[in-house]
């Protein structure tokens, strides 16, 4: 054998092994792809599961919204909802309110413009056309607002990207999208810009006490959009982001943040951001037709309550689907490898009895 066959041999073997390694490595990729988002497709089942929604209702909050968006408001509504004899208790949930501020501190400059702690919304705008505010690095936040009890405690708890569990949180303390961790960190305080329960702009001072996994879904909080199904109803900040985006021509919120209330150092309360939707447990032996009729003439449109357990269904059938399509995927990721190792050996055991014969 002279030495351009045995390099023409050496070139062969290595662009085999390049090509085996190159399919070994696409088709794990694959797999772990799917692998993914198959636990993904599960884990949103396991949200509604773990929080025990089966046998409840969900009512999605029409555009004309049930109630004024103040907390007293909103605690009334609960309150003529759990009055009804076949209901045992309502939690509202809030979607993501654009064109809210987050910044380190005030500027003075917006302190000439405040009148008893608050900026009225005509000067709000004319202040927001200056230079010092133009240039100045304030973000942008997508506040949602979760109930909690009188004491803080949540009624779903919410998991932190630390692992964290947090079962309450206390007013003016606000959990911020894992995003923030490059600029932010815990017991920092932040001062929100937002619009108030007397319709004019107030500086919220914030503790931040926890970031929240942006890819994970969330129970306590609602979507923006009105949810189709369950993957929708329990949407997580990366899907806001999406919606946002295209609601907005491609511009999203910097920063992501959850309050449970808001209260300036003059007793200036934040308006909450929109209701989207209420989770409505039934007292026991009564279903979705008797909840209907019990809240008429206290909800706006109960016809839009949906049992969560016809939701989970549909889900489920969706799942189904998207498995067969996903361990197809898996399969074949499998496959071509398989048989493209199984052609090479075959290939070299016949090219080495090829030439045993020849010699």
């Amino acid at each position: 054998m002279n030495q351009k066959t045995s390099d023409n041999k050496i070139l062969h073997i290595s662009l085999a092994l390049l090509i085996v390694a190159s399919c070994l490595i696409v088709s794990f990729l694959v797999c772990l792809k799917a692998v993914r988002e198959k636990s993904d497709l599960r884990e949103v089942l396991k949200v509604g599961s773990d929080a025990d929604l089966a046998g409840s209702s969900i009512y999605y909050v029409p555009m004309v919204t049930d109630a004024d968006n103040t907390e007293k408001a909103q605690r009334e509504l609960k309150f003529r909802c759990e009055e009804c004899p076949s209901v045992k208790e309502v939690f509202p949930r809030y979607s993501f309110n654009v064109y809210t501020g987050i910044q380190k501190y005030i500027p003075e400059e917006a302190k000439r413009y405040m009148i008893e702690g608050h900026i009225p919304v005509e000067d709000y705008r004319k202040m927001s056309e200056e230079s010092w505010f133009l240039e100045s690095d304030d973000a942008s936040l997508a506040l949602a607002f979760v109930y909690s009890g009188e004491d803080g405690s949540l009624r779903y708890p919410i998991t932190l990207s630390d692992g964290k569990v947090l079962r309450s949180l206390l007013p003016n303390q606000i959990l911020l999208g894992s995003d923030a961790k490059e600029k932010y960190k815990i017991g920092d305080e932040i001062w929100v810009v937002r619009m108030d329960e007397d319709l004019c702009y107030s500086f919220f001072s914030c503790e931040v006490a926890g970031f929240i996994p942006e890819e994970k879904p969330l129970l306590a909080i609602g979507a923006q959009g009105d949810p189709a199904d369950l993957e929708a109803f329990l949407s997580s900040i990366n899907d806001e982001r999406k919606i946002e985006k295209d609601l907005f021509s491609g511009q999203v919120s910097t920063y992501y943040g959850v309050v449970s209330s808001m209260t300036d150092a003059y007793g200036h309360k934040s308006g909450w951001s929109y209701m989207s939707d209420m989770i409505i447990i039934p007292e026991e032996g009564y279903d979705e037709n008797s909840l209907k009729k019990d809240l008429q003439g206290i909800l706006s449109s109960p016809e839009r309550i949906v049992s969560y357990d016809s939701i989970a269904h549909d889900y489920e059938n969706k799942i189904e689907k998207e498995s067969d399509r996903l361990n197809t995927q898996i399969i074949i990721a499998i496959a071509v490898p398989a048989v493209l190792l199984l052609g090479t050996s075959l290939f070299s055991i016949l090219k080495k009895k090829k030439s045993s014969e020849k010699a």
